[in-house]
């Protein structure tokens, strides 16, 4: 059963606890805000809530106290504390003027009167009670497993630190993969280690765009400390903040923590890269805020990287650690727990599957959430999980069986915005999906722990390793995409109306306007951060490119022009830009691309050369993309993906020593790459080198980063051994089940079908190949490929002429079909001079064939 916090206020404080009610985890926790002072049957209400409640929070303020129904709820109150160990009590008071003496002598005790005034702050603390780990009272509160060893390290690095430089530590650095628990962790070091600082835990939990700017920084905070703060005022504070030079920005940002560190408050900032430049090294303004951070505030950063150990070492106040993966023991611990609060009877999972999980928390609680909706033997009786377990769990967990309508109502809201606050989740979905607030938080608690869905404060998101498996499969209806627009935009108006802008909003706002295709209004763009709009013009064109949608990748092109006018970072606009130059490039326009190429050039970006190679490499123009990848592959930016690229245009252009070169020297790169192992399935197809192509296709299904390579690779392998319609019927399944990234998929059923005679299926795919713009040139080869199959020689050369230029492949395929005019020639004088044209172009382009494109 759900939590229940009962909130008790007088009728003074309704606004106040109204305000501190929207900043609260709907979904985890049943909240009763009502002051009870209109009579019998409202205290009789209010004893019967009373008495099922596991939180009494008591708004004191001196009206408040002075209530005979507040005293009569303290009665009630002192019963429930006296005979329930379980029960917890907080009270905050709602003006200064009101001290613990004005309470009865037995609550004195519980109260809070460092938690802060500010209703952001007491809804913090109120929900850190519920989440707290270990300890909190919602059933979605984390469960610390198999962390002694990492709490013993860090311990161990603080004292060391203490021991050389007479400092304890104020700065954690917590590194490592998203889902392996950094969060949870700092929580529990706080609670454990840093236990005489008892205040500490319920700070602020500040998550920053992937390309954070300072701005943005300071928009979080005011958000966590303001009550109501208008948007026309965040507006013009905005603006005065970005004309700021970079230190004086760092002086505004660091009297802003001190608000927490009054409260004896830790703040947590969390970025998957917003802290570090592409080299590794920290951005400016984190190079300028640490040294300069309230001498008495204690902070956690939480990111997908390290920091060079210098930086580390020159600031002296902070240590760093990366959280490593669970252990095998721990694994199993954490999914035995979890099966309890889930009621999942008689677990049982094979040591091999435990293995297969590699310690990551999210996947362990996933594999108990589907083996709760599809039974034990989901996970004990196919032996494929043990190659692809954490693709193959995360998936599974999202299959149509495993989803109830909320489920999919609360997934389809959440995976349009990064973050939403409850309350206005919660509004949408039993709107959509027609259902009691009850219902609605059952639905939500199991999405929680089973880590499909993650809670943050008031907020929610859908969880990383899930969103992009989610999109791919799943089409909201329009209906829900109705609800969500029309109610963002019903509280956006509100916020507008009462002048109480909320973070969460209006970032969810803008993404909506930006997937509707909506341009942003003009009095809205001065509260853009440049953290936000790189989000969302990235979130727009990976969509684009996943979905094959043109459409999308203009809107990418139209919101990246905003950042014409905006201040920000030159690494930020550099992101901006070259997001915007790919989807040109995607969208075939080729004078746009090259004009943001130039401006790219002229700012003296490093990305320029990786951009405009691959400009090139996608034009055809194999030449001189290498002149540009090959002094890409030596630089910093895109250093992987250039060398990707490059191994790309090698194989094009048919030189294999370099490749192999190329490979070699970047033989550190490429180890642990699905990337790159795709890349390696792909040469050894070609080579028709078959012996560990199979092998190597189960390892890439097994990566993380897999993204359907392996089903691919699969489907060649299958027509390299003659198995055509069975590659035809594969893909048409993967097809059929993926609602985006079709063009491989579809060119290589085009393959198939055109060798198992499926003509009418070739040609289909074919067009629709071509209806993509930048990719008329593979049509052409697929139709040639298709009239080859069918005995058509003259249509295939006709066909593979719309090539322009031709390169080795093309030369191959061309070599193909004039041994099929070989084939069918009767002449002795033509099949001579087609057999000597055929030897010359072998022995230039060699008989290798790629089924790449």
């Amino acid at each position: 059963m759900a939590a229940q916090v009962f909130l008790s206020l007088s009728y003074v404080d309704a606004e106040f606890v109204a305000d501190v009610k929207k900043r609260l985890p709907f979904g985890l926790a049943h909240f009763y805000p009502e002051s009870f002072e209109n009579g019998e049957k409202i205290i009789h209400a209010m004893q019967k809530r009373v008495e099922a409640s596991r939180l009494f929070v008591l708004f004191a303020s001196p009206e408040g106290l002075t209530s005979a129904a507040v005293k009569y709820e303290m009665a009630e109150a002192e019963k429930k504390i006296a005979f329930d160990p379980a029960a917890r009590l907080l009270i905050f008071p709602t003006a200064p003027e009101v001290t613990f003496k004005d309470l009865p002598k037995w609550m004195q005790d519980y109260w809070m009167g460092s938690a802060g005034y500010s209703s952001a702050d007491i809804a913090r603390y109120i929900t850190t009670c519920l989440l707290a780990p270990n300890e909190g009272l919602a059933t979605a509160a984390t469960k610390v497993i198999g962390r002694g060893e990492t709490l013993n390290r860090l311990e161990s690095l603080s004292a060391e630190l203490l021991h050389r430089k007479r400092v304890a530590p104020r700065v954690y650095i917590l590194a490592g993969f998203s889902g392996i628990g950094r969060r949870t962790f700092a929580s529990y070091f706080m609670r454990t280690s840093l236990a005489g600082e008892a205040a500490l835990a319920f700070g602020p939990t500040i998550r920053l765009a992937a390309q954070a700017d300072l701005i943005d920084l300071y928009r979080e905070l005011r958000d966590a400390i303001d009550d109501n703060i208008a948007p026309e005022d965040l507006r013009n504070d905005q603006s005065a903040f970005g004309s700021l030079d970079l230190g004086a920005q760092v002086d505004e940002v660091a009297r802003l923590l001190t608000h927490f560190s009054k409260l004896g408050q830790a703040v947590t900032f969390v970025s998957t890269s917003g802290f570090s430049e592409d080299s590794g090294e920290p951005k400016d303004w984190v190079r300028a805020l640490i040294p300069r951070l309230p001498q008495d505030l204690t902070v956690f950063i939480v990111s997908n990287r390290q920091f060079p150990e210098e930086f580390i070492e020159e600031l002296g106040i902070a240590v760093q650690m990366r959280v490593e993966e669970l252990k095998d023991r721990d694994t199993k611990t954490l999914m035995i727990y979890t099966a309890d609060r889930l009621r999942v009877e008689d677990l049982s999972v094979p040591d091999e599957m435990i293995k297969a999980i590699g310690g990551h928390p999210d996947v362990a609680n996933a594999a108990v959430r589907l083996a709760k909706q599809k039974g034990m033997h989901a996970l004990s009786n196919n032996p494929g999980y043990l190659y692809n377990v954490q693709r193959t769990i995360l998936g599974e967990a999202l299959e149509e069986e495993a989803l109830s309508t909320t489920d999919r109502a609360i997934l389809d809201t959440l995976c349009w915005v990064p973050a939403l606050g409850g309350d206005i989740v919660q509004e949408i979905v039993c709107n959509v999906a027609s259902i009691s607030d009850d219902q609605f938080i059952d639905a939500c608690q199991q999405l929680v722990m089973g880590c499909l869905v993650i809670a943050q404060g008031y907020s929610y998101s859908i969880a990383s390793p899930i969103r992009q498996l989610y999109r791919r499969w799943y089409v909201t209806p329009p209906e829900t995409l109705t609800v969500i627009a029309t109610t963002l935009a019903a509280h956006w108006k509100e916020a507008e109306k009462s002048g109480k802008f909320r973070e969460d909003l209006f970032e969810a706002f803008v993404y909506m306007h930006a997937f509707k295709g909506e341009k942003l209004p003009d009095e809205l763009k001065g509260l853009l951060s440049p953290g936000t709009l790189e989000g969302v013009v990235s979130e727009t064109y990976n969509r684009g490119k996943n979905e094959d949608d043109p459409e999308l990748l203009e809107r990418a092109v139209t919101w990246g022009s905003i950042a014409e006018d905006m201040e920000m970072s030159a690494s930020v606009r550099e992101e901006i830009l070259g997001t915007v130059a790919r989807a040109q490039i995607r969208l075939a326009q080729w004078d746009q691309a090259q004009h943001t190429l130039n401006r790219i050039k002229e700012a003296n970006y490093q990305s320029y050369h990786f951009l405009q190679g691959h400009f090139y490499r996608r034009r055809g123009n194999f030449q001189k993309a290498t002149d540009f990848l090959e002094v890409a592959a030596e630089g910093r930016k895109f250093k992987r993906s250039a060398v990707h690229e490059l191994a790309i245009t090698y194989s094009k252009r048919g030189r294999d020593d370099k490749l192999d070169a190329l490979l070699h020297r970047h033989s550190h790169l490429i180890e642990d790459s699905a990337m790159f192992l795709d890349f390696s399935i792909g040469q050894k197809l070609k080579k028709d080198d078959l012996k560990e192509v199979f092998g190597m296709i189960r390892r890439l299904r097994a990566m993380g980063d897999d993204e359907g390579k392996a089903d691919r690779r699969e489907a060649q392998l299958l027509i390299r051994e003659g198995r055509a319609r069975e590659a035809r019927v594969l893909l048409t399944k993967i097809i059929e089940e993926s609602k985006t990234g079709h063009f491989h998929l579809r060119s290589l059923r085009s393959i198939a079908a055109s060798k198992d005679k499926d003509f009418a299926l070739a040609k289909r795919d074919i067009d629709f190949v071509r209806s993509l713009r930048g990719r008329e040139h593979v049509a052409f080869r697929l139709e040639a490929e298709m009239h080859l199959e069918a005995g058509q020689p003259d249509k295939a050369t006709a066909s593979l002429k719309g090539v322009e230029p031709w390169y080795p492949e093309d030369w191959k395929l061309y070599a193909r079909i004039l041994e099929a005019k070989w084939e069918a020639s009767s002449s002795l004088t033509d099949r001579s001079a087609l057999k000597k044209e055929i030897d010359e172009i072998k022995a230039r382009y060699g008989t290798s064939v790629s089924l790449d494109f």
